[in-house]
């Protein structure tokens, strides 16, 4: 339930603050007025795209705000999973800055879009001027005979299954195109796949047969390096370890005279052990020297088949042209693969499908039981309505494919006149005769409903006399299970609320702003007087609007 509203800079309202009851809350005022500016504000709450050209002070940002008794299980559950503060009531609040940014606030707590849709669509339902044309609307039909039917829970499980149908219905579209890409990547595949297969390449190896080329191509050079280093250490007649090896000793046989002369040699004797051990292993190192054409041949051959594959795939080692090969299997094998998944999902869907059948029929069958009860219904409400010889028909078809309702189509025929054939909606009724019809579905609705609140922009446009005194009546049966508010220009209907708020347009300081305020008493006799006067009210008018607030 709306308890609060409070509306700063936005259209002709500088500043509003005021207080909404339970029961049925009429809002009147002449045409131009700014009656609608406050649903027009509460959409703002539900949800609804923001303009900043509905900022009065555009130097200003505007602040709509709400006050809404939240305390079912509802939005229990989803103040817990958006990590909101709980506490009903709630505060609502949107502010729209001059530059056109919008923020939006549960409880003080930033939320999105999303989460503000999600809750005003819980908290009211605000039927505009224009929202007749939603009898029209399919998705609006299913919704209207569903919960009048009361197959919340059927409707659910099956669009838990139509969403997986859809679902599997890409995957198995992707498949397809998929399967159909690889027959013609296959043989490349396959072609590249070879290639590098033929190789036989194996991890490091490139950089070990690089190490061996440099050895083989440098052979020679590298001997005379070595076998030169080798007599120059250890087998010229005058090599160095020899020559070391004598001052060593020299050293020694002076040894007594200085204990220094001890310790060079000492020092000279590691310097030829290592000098020795170096000769040694060039030596080694000498004799190891492999010099094979042939081996050099094979691996220049082998190194420009690796290169070749390095080159053609834009990489730089084995690793990563052995990653491609791996790859390139993989999509061989799951080209393999495409048709048993494609067997598998043809199968997951066909046994989707089954239960599909067997929930739609089923959902089509509740339906058409509740169908004709909503149709006789609606045709009683709308013989209280003046229109006695009205007909109204739920037909219901069975669709080609499958859709978020079922297998289903719907549509709502209408005809005013006796003998006259029932047609669609748009094609047969008029905006009195279509506004007649929509309180009679809402007020159907209000019935099922959870819904705290519901508020009428002028529903009843269009009528007039003893038919608007019995949509008031309709209104006050309904404000007995939810809040309701309406705007209306007829007397009927403004005498049936218990609460009477009056909109009101000022010339402030060169600018023109719109009060509303709570009425009573004569104020109220004195505004039903001119509702059904249409000027300055005489004696009558007020007798007459005392006598249809005393009804």
């Amino acid at each position: 339930m709306l308890r609060h509203l409070k509306i700063k800079n936005y259209a002709l309202i500088e500043n509003l603050s005021i207080d909404f009851q339970s029961g049925m809350t009429v809002i009147t005022g002449e045409t131009g007025a700014g009656k609608s500016i406050m649903l027009d504000a509460l959409g703002l709450l539900a949800g609804k795209r923001a303009d900043t050209s509905a900022l009065l002070d555009k130097n200003q940002k505007c602040i709509i705000e709400a006050v809404f008794d939240t305390h079912s299980n509802w939005f229990t559950e989803f103040f817990k999973s958006n990590e909101l503060d709980q506490h009903s009531p709630s505060i609502i609040r949107r502010e729209i800055s001059s530059t056109g940014t919008s923020r939006s606030f549960i409880n003080d707590t930033p939320v999105n879009l999303t989460q503000l849709k999600l809750v005003g669509e819980r908290l009211i339902d605000i039927h505009s001027q224009h929202q007749t044309l939603v009898l029209n609307d399919s998705s609006f039909k299913f919704n209207f005979v569903d919960a009048i039917a009361g197959i919340k829970v059927q409707l659910e499980q099956y669009q838990i299954n139509y969403k997986r149908f859809q679902e599997l219905k890409r995957e198995l579209q992707n498949l397809q195109l998929n399967k159909q890409q690889s027959k013609k990547d296959k043989d490349y595949f396959e072609f590249l796949f070879a290639e590098i297969a033929e190789v036989k390449l194996k991890d490091g190896e490139t950089l070990s047969l690089e190490n061996e080329s440099k050895i083989l191509s440098n052979s020679q050079h590298i001997s005379q390096v070595l076998g030169a280093a080798n007599n120059t250490l250890s087998e010229d007649d005058e090599n160095i370890t020899s020559k070391l090896l004598k001052v060593k000793n020299d050293l020694l046989a002076i040894a007594k005279l200085n204990p220094n002369y001890k310790s060079l040699a000492e020092r000279l004797q590691s310097s030829y052990l290592e000098l020795k051990d170096i000769a040694n292993e060039c030596a080694s190192e000498l004799d190891s020297i492999p010099n094979d054409a042939n081996r050099l041949s094979f691996i220049e051959e082998r190194l420009s088949s690796i290169y070749k594959l390095y080159k053609k795939h834009a990489v730089n080692s084995d690793a990563e042209i052995l990653a491609i090969a791996a790859d390139l299997d993989d999509k061989l094998q799951r080209i393999g693969n495409y048709d048993e998944e494609i067997i598998k999902l043809n199968d997951e869907l066909l046994t989707i499908e089954n239960n599909l059948t067997k929930q739609s029929n089923e959902l089509t069958r509740l339906r058409s039981e509740c169908a004709k009860a909503i149709v006789e219904k609606i045709k009683d409400n709308l013989a209280m309505l003046g229109m006695p010889s009205a007909e109204f028909i739920i037909e219901l078809a069975e669709s080609n494919d499958f859709n978020e309702f079922g297998k289903n189509q719907i549509s709502f025929l209408f005809s005013a006149n006796k003998g006259s054939e029932a047609k669609e909606l748009t094609k047969v009724a008029s905006g009195g005769e279509m506004s007649r019809l929509m309180l009679c579905v809402k007020f159907l609705l209000a019935q099922k409903s959870a819904l705290p609140t519901i508020i009428f922009d002028e529903i009843d446009t269009g009528v007039s006399g003893d038919i608007a005194q019995k949509m008031a009546t309709m209104m006050q049966d309904m404000a007995k299970s939810m809040q309701l508010i309406t705007i209306t220009h007829l007397a009927q209907i403004a005498a049936k609320g218990q609460y009477h708020l009056h909109v009101v347009k000022e010339e402030i300081e060169e600018k023109t702003i719109s009060k509303i305020l709570e009425i009573h008493g004569e104020l109220r006799v004195t505004e039903i007087a001119k509702m059904l006067s249409n000027s300055t009210p005489g004696k009558a008018a007020i007798e007459n609007a005392k006598e249809l607030l005393k009804a």
